[in-house]
């Protein structure tokens, strides 16, 4: 069994992005803290990191920011496109996408798309879902996502009073569909759910990037509610950059997907025999009392960071 618990942004200033979410975005926060030693150590595998972490929810799902005191990260970078192959975002989902876009542009935001995007009805598996890609004040990109009635999960369709009502998935840019399928659905047990090829001025005014035609596959986790997985495959312009081969753990460009897993070690002894990136020189281990399982850190074909979590 799997479940994607949250994701993991490291940002510059941990109030100051904490203090986005809960403003612009309706998260609110639920613990806050600082963490060293030999867990970190082992899995950063940088000795003597020190970071302060705060964690906040909206609706089921949790994110977790992450801001390094020693050593410093660099920034985002400024440049960065939507087809560049550390593109991710997180698709936070809205009941009324015109009075979520008016609440946010209220705050400290860098639009990536011109305006709120509907898909539109040719495209079957998409059509009527409404879209926003923007960057958070640290740089991260993020997206407002609006379900109409029949489309995405179940959940989203239950009458909400809240604006921001939780996390559907998270979207990372990839260069190859099937290198991707086999890390995250072969080695991982996630399961494909659906997709889409979203081309035309809509997925160009929603990314960002002219002549945009993109594949899209979604996946999810086997345990039921998962917040899921969702490549993005730029069929044109193929032109995004690769990952930094010095991009680390501190950098604020490393975004990371927690994922919670029944058997931790039998999963990162798969990875390897598949030669998957295992970033973490062992799996780490805190003391007993601590709020930290075992762990290990990875990398998926395109460089995306994740966060393996024993449950």
């Amino acid at each position: 069994m799997s479940h994607i618990r949250g994701l993991g942004f490291v940002v510059p200033d941990l109030h100051l992005a904490g203090d986005f979410l809960s403003h612009a975005l309706g998260f609110y926060q639920v613990a806050e803290g600082r963490w060293e030693g030999a867990q970190l150590d082992q899995l950063s595998g940088m000795p003597g990191a020190r970071l302060r972490w705060m964690d906040l929810r909206l609706g089921r799902e949790c994110v977790h920011l992450l801001e390094y005191v020693e050593p410093r990260g660099r920034p985002y970078p400024k440049d960065s496109r939507s087809n560049d192959l550390w593109f991710q975002h997180a698709a936070i989902v809205v009941s009324d996408m015109e009075e979520a876009h008016a609440h946010l542009m209220r705050h400290d935001v860098h639009p990536i798309s011109t305006a709120p995007q509907t898909i539109p009805e040719w495209n079957k598996e998409a059509a009527g879902i409404k879209a926003f890609k923007f960057r958070a004040p640290s740089g991260h990109p993020l997206e407002l996502i609006y379900f109409p009635p029949g489309k995405g999960r179940e959940f989203w369709q239950k009458p909400s009073s809240s604006l921001f009502r939780g996390i559907d998935h998270t979207a990372i840019t990839v260069s190859e569909t099937g290198a991707s399928l086999k890390f995250y659905r072969d080695l991982l047990g996630m399961s494909v759910v659906g997709g889409s090829l979203n081309y035309g001025i809509t997925q160009e005014n929603l990314s960002g990037v002219p002549g945009a035609k993109v594949e899209i596959t979604s996946l999810r986790p086997s345990r039921p509610g998962s917040c899921g997985i969702e490549f993005l495959r730029y069929i044109h312009p193929s032109s995004g950059r690769p990952s930094p081969i010095d991009f680390n753990f501190t950098d604020h460009v490393c975004q990371m997907t927690l994922i919670e897993l029944e058997n931790l070690e039998e999963t990162v002894q798969k990875l390897r025999e598949a030669d998957a990136p295992i970033l973490s020189r062992e799996i780490a281990r805190g003391p007993v009392d601590s709020h930290m399982p075992p762990a290990a850190l990875v990398a998926d074909p395109d460089g995306h960071r994740l966060l393996l979590l024993q449950t």
